[in-house]
């Protein structure tokens, strides 16, 4: 299909928003949200994209879907398999594979010989894996250490890892869909799963607040029936 001169002006509408928004302090910080920035590219794209499906060029398009699909997904696997070896393992022995891995995946800009998006899933994975189970970093049985000598409660090693991935590991899935992937529906997903993880921590806190206020009484009231 012949490709005309005005199927440009939203790619050039774009450079402009990408040269032009950051240099106004009213604009700066708005432009500097990845979500911004996808709503812009997809309110000026989306009128191409279905311009070359009626012209008969769908499956240019569709490639371009499936291949943005593919990179998503392996910046999610990076990301949880790197996680998930860090936390049974050192995080720089793992940091090391998968950084390897992911050096022979082509894309731009690189940083370090590989692509910065896969180096960003690589190192938060191995860093913040580590925090899942005591042995996927040194620290973690120091603090346990120190609890145990005050005489503050510790899970065993199958509790703490029970209550990681009931706290922790939804957290480290809403970090992923909402900084490490540009799709609209992922960051939708994210903000949901966020709201859901404050919701649970609000009522946590009440919760304990609720315990702390009620011990007090309760402790008082057990000693007078004592009396």
């Amino acid at each position: 299909m012949a490709v005309a001169w005005w199927s440009i002006l939203p790619f050039v509408l774009l450079l402009g928003c990408i040269a032009v928004l950051p240099l106004f302090p009213a604009t700066e910080k708005i432009w500097d949200r990845n979500l911004v920035k996808l709503s812009v590219a997809l309110v000026l794209g989306m009128p191409i994209a279905v311009w070359f499906f009626i012209g008969g060029a769908g499956s240019t398009v569709s490639h371009a879907l499936v291949e943005y699909f593919q990179f998503v997904v392996l910046i999610v696997n990076l990301f949880v398999f790197s996680g998930g070896l860090s936390s049974v393992l050192d995080n720089a022995p793992a940091y090391v594979t998968f950084f390897e891995m992911a050096s022979q995946v082509p894309g731009e800009p690189r940083v370090a010989g590989i692509a910065e998006t896969l180096l960003i899933a690589v190192s938060l994975g191995a860093v913040m894996g580590g925090a899942i189970t005591y042995i996927g970093n040194g620290p973690n049985f120091m603090v346990k250490s120190v609890a145990d000598s005050a005489n503050v409660a510790m899970p065993s090693f199958g509790g703490y890892v029970g209550w990681s991935m009931s706290h922790l590991v939804p957290i480290l899935a809403a970090l992923l869909l909402l900084f490490m992937t540009d799709g609209v529906w992922w960051n939708l997903l994210g903000v949901v799963l966020t709201l859901l993880v404050l919701g649970r921590a609000g009522l946590n806190v009440r919760a304990g607040r609720r315990e702390a206020k009620e011990g007090p009484g309760s402790i008082g009231r057990a000693s007078e029936s004592g009396e």
